[in-house]
């Protein structure tokens, strides 16, 4: 006996076949799910010390390392430059993507930056604190799961 998926599954296919490339990729933007793409800055200072950042926004965890949403078109590296010198006042230079990690809410790439020029930070409207932590004992300052996650990845790759 045929199951109504597996004649289900060749209906779609055959009409996916039959429709023109432009339309047949129109149909698969409309039917699967959209992910807000975050990019999340891993800088250390020359102590070894991590930046971490308190932002105004946040209700359960507010502090966080920098890092922001791509825009459209816009490359994750200069995503994550930007949003440096934006938050923290910081010029770096990304360096590598240490991973990916799906949060709650996005989709976030970790890049490990190099800082090139640490100005004194200024707070603004997103961000009103900055810290550098100890990537080992952090207790002052408690972190999404996720992050915690990228800091274990960070130490691993410097070893």
């Amino acid at each position: 006996m045929v199951s109504i998926g597996k004649v289900w599954r060749k209906m779609v296919v055959a009409v996916y076949r039959a429709l023109p490339q432009s339309l047949s990729h129109l149909v698969v933007y409309w039917i699967k799910p959209k992910y807000v793409i975050g990019v999340v800055a891993l800088v250390s200072n020359d102590a070894g010390r991590l930046l971490v950042l308190h932002h105004t926004y946040g209700r359960r965890y507010t502090w966080r390392f920098p890092g922001g949403v791509k825009e459209r078109h816009e490359h994750p590296y200069l995503t994550v430059e930007r949003e440096l010198r934006e938050e923290a006042n910081i010029q770096a230079r990304a360096i590598k993507v240490l991973g990916v990690f799906e949060t709650p809410t996005t989709f976030d790439v970790a890049v490990l930056c190099e800082a090139v020029d640490i100005q004194p930070f200024r707070r603004n409207e997103e961000v009103d604190d900055c810290r550098w932590i100890d990537p080992v004992q952090h207790s002052e300052v408690k972190l999404p799961s996720e992050q915690e996650l990228m800091i274990k990845m960070w130490r691993e790759m410097m070893r």
